[in-house]
C-alpha cells in the first residue's frame, strides 16, 4: 500500500504537540495506538492547528529513524523538537513520553507543582503540601462548592508576563471530569497543614514561600527552579491554611478570605 498520513493536535498547557500518524503498510496496531494508547488525552485534542507547532510526534511503521527500543531518546531530540516512535508503544511509556515532552516545553517558561487546586470565582486557589497533607482531601471537601480542577499535579506557565494554570491529562489518584485547556489566573497559594483549628495566616518572606515550593516542583532542573524564583519574586498572596475535615467550615473560611 502506499504510505498514509495522518495528522492530530493536542493542545496542553497552551503548547501544541503534533502527532503524526505515518503508515507505510496496512497495520492493525495503528487503530489500537488511536482507540487506546491516545484516548487519555481526548479532552486536549483539536480538530485543527490552533497555533504554531511546538512540538512533533511521529509515529511510525518504519526503523529508519528508530533505536533498538523503538523511540528516541528525549535527552537526543533534536533543535526542531520532533521525535520518532512506534504504534505499539504501550500506553505507560507513551504517558510518560508526554510528561517528559511538557517538561522539556516548561522549561522555558514554567514548572510542576505537586499541588492540588479549585477554581472560586473564575480564579484558582492552589493548595500544597507533603505528601498526606491533604491537598486531595481539601479540593474533596471544596467540591460542590468550588469545582476541582487538579489533584496532584498542577501546571504553571507564564504567558505574556502573566501566571496560569493548566490542566494536564495525565492519570490522578482522584480523577478530575471534564477537563479543559482553558487558562486559569492564579489568586492564592495555600501550604496546608492539618489542625483543629480553622485559619489563614500570610507569609510574607518570600525565601519561606520559596523554600516551600522548591519542595513541590516535579522533578525540579536549574530552569525550572529558576522559572520558579521569578514566580515567587512577583507573587504576593501565599498563606498557611490549617484545617479539619468539616466541609462546611472549610468552604466556609475560604470563600471569606477569597470575599476579603
Amino acid at each position: 500500500m502506499a504510505d498514509s498520513k495522518k495528522d492530530k493536535y493536542i493542545n496542553v498547557a497552551g503548547f501544541l504537540i503534533n502527532i503524526i500518524l505515518k503508515k507505510t503498510n496496512e497495520n492493525k496496531v495503528f487503530e489500537s495506538f488511536e482507540v487506546n494508547t491516545l484516548s487519555f488525552l481526548k479532552d486536549f485534542t483539536c480538530p485543527s492547528p490552533i497555533s504554531d507547532v511546538d512540538f512533533m510526534i511521529e509515529v511510525t511503521d518504519s526503523t529508519l529513524n528508530l533505536t533498538e527500543s523503538g523511540v528516541l531518546n528525549l535527552t537526543k531530540i533534536n533543535k526542531k523538537n520532533r521525535i520518532y516512535i512506534t504504534p505499539n508503544i504501550d500506553s505507560f511509556r507513551f504517558q510518560m513520553l508526554i510528561q517528559n515532552i511538557l517538561y522539556k516545553l516548561l522549561s522555558k517558561s514554567g514548572f510542576l507543582l505537586h499541588a492540588s487546586a479549585s477554581r472560586i470565582n473564575g480564579k484558582v486557589h492552589l493548595f500544597l503540601g507533603k505528601p498526606g497533607a491533604g491537598k486531595s482531601t481539601v479540593v474533596n471537601l471544596l467540591e460542590g462548592t468550588f469545582p476541582a480542577l487538579t489533584d496532584d499535579l498542577s501546571i504553571i506557565r507564564k504567558v505574556k508576563n502573566k501566571y496560569f494554570l493548566y490542566q494536564h491529562p495525565f492519570v490522578e489518584k482522584n480523577p478530575i471530569r471534564d477537563k479543559t485547556t482553558e487558562e486559569y489566573a492564579i489568586d492564592n497559594l495555600f501550604f496546608i497543614k492539618k489542625s483543629r483549628q480553622f485559619k489563614i495566616k500570610s507569609i510574607h518572606n518570600k525565601q519561606i514561600v520559596l523554600d516551600k515550593l522548591i519542595k513541590q516542583l516535579v522533578t525540579p532542573n536549574k530552569k525550572m527552579v529558576k522559572n520558579l524564583m521569578e514566580f515567587t519574586s512577583s507573587f504576593d498572596n501565599s498563606y498557611l491554611l490549617y484545617f479539619a475535615k468539616d466541609k462546611k467550615k472549610l468552604s466556609k473560611l475560604i470563600g471569606d478570605h477569597v470575599k476579603g
